[in-house]
Parts: C-alpha cells; structure tokens; sequence
C-alpha cells in the first residue's frame, strides 16, 4: 500500500471518528426520572415572603437555575427525607442551582420557622412562604399541589406533591422531576443519582425532550 493511501486512510479513519465524537457529545439523552417540557412554560406574576422576611418575586428565580419542592414544616414524613435527599442532589450538581422550599402551611409556617428548618438540611436553600391566596396559585403553575386537613386538630396533616419543579435561567417551569415508589406502599421517593444525572443534562442541554 503506497503513502499516499495509508495517509488518505488515516484521514478518512480520523474525520470518522471525529465526526461520531461530535455525534456523541451533542447526542440528547433520555431521562430517569424527569419529564421535560419540549417549549418552557412562563411563570405568572407571584409574591411569597422568604425565610430572611423579604420578598419573593419572579426576580429571585431569574438568572439561575432553580428547583423547588412544596412541602411544610410539621411534615412528618415525605419532606424531610426529600429535604435530605435535595441536599444530596444538590452536591452532585454541574452548576450551581437555587433549591427553594415551600411551605404551604402559613398557620405554623411563618418565616422564621421555614429559617430554623431549612438551616437544619441545608443553609445554602431558600425557604418561602405566604398566604394561601398566594400560594395555591403558584404551586399549581408549577403543576405541584397541596390540600390543608382539619386544621382545627392539634397535628393535622397537608397532603402535597413528592415532586420537584426545574425553573429555567428565565423563571420559565422547564421539567418536573417525580419521585420514584421503590416497593407497594412505600413513600415515593427521589432517586439522587438519577435526579441528579437528569438535572445535569436538562442544564448542559443534552436531555431529550418529552
């Protein structure tokens, strides 16, 4: 075999495999655990009270992505585990994410109990809250809800969403991220390392869409 075909080769070899290289980092992957919105969704005009008692606008989800998750205080059993879990997703990330907490429960909910609770899982995440009127809609355009129990009893419950909300650097809902059930009547509960992968490649762009 002459030079010039050994070197004709090696080019050809070499343009192959680089083109299969682009093919792959450009390649959209599929997804775990989360479901990610082909067009982002707007956000509508909100304002909740954060953890420090200063607002919290659509101008705190700007510039950053964020992920939040609904929950209260007094929840004894999905929230702090899931809180638990946030926090470990958190460390497993590329970028820096803003992890908000909602507290849905303004009867026991009020600022400086979200403060001391969030502190306790993470100092670095954000806690809100604010007045029903302002919370129902909020949570339901980020497709998360919650329903208050008989809160004349002493312990009552508010049954709410295991799931978490993706916010885009646009204070745009991008994906959802759901729990898993490991077992028949466990608690759902959110895989780290698949959350975590899924949040990754939604940031890097490389998620496939819905």
């Amino acid at each position: 075999m002459s030079k010039r075909v050994v070197v004709a080769v090696a080019l050809f070899v070499s343009a192959m495999l680089g083109g299969y290289a682009h093919y792959l980092s450009n390649a959209k992957l599929p997804l775990n655990s989360a479901l990610l919105y082909p067009v982002a969704r707007p956000l509508t005009d909100f304002k909740l009270i954060d953890h420090n008692g200063q607002h919290f606008t659509n101008a705190q989800l700007l510039n950053t992505w964020s992920l939040i998750f609904v929950g209260y205080t007094s929840c004894p059993d999905i929230c702090p585990l899931t809180m638990a879990k946030l926090s470990a997703i958190s460390n497993k990330l590329d970028q820096q994410v803003q992890v908000v907490f909602v507290a849905v429960d303004p009867t026991r909910d009020s600022p400086q109990a979200v403060k001391e609770y969030i502190e306790f899982f993470n100092p670095n995440f954000v806690g809100v809250t604010g007045e029903h009127k302002d919370l129902y809609p909020f949570t339901r355009q980020l497709g998360l809800v919650y329903s208050v129990g008989d809160n004349s009893q002493q312990n009552y419950l508010v049954e709410h969403s295991g799931s978490l909300a993706l916010i885009d650097p646009f204070g745009r809902l991008a994906a959802i991220i759901k729990p898993s059930q490991l077992q028949s009547g466990q608690l759902p509960q959110l895989k780290v390392d698949y959350a975590a992968s899924d949040i990754n490649n939604i940031l890097a762009g490389k998620a496939m869409n819905l």
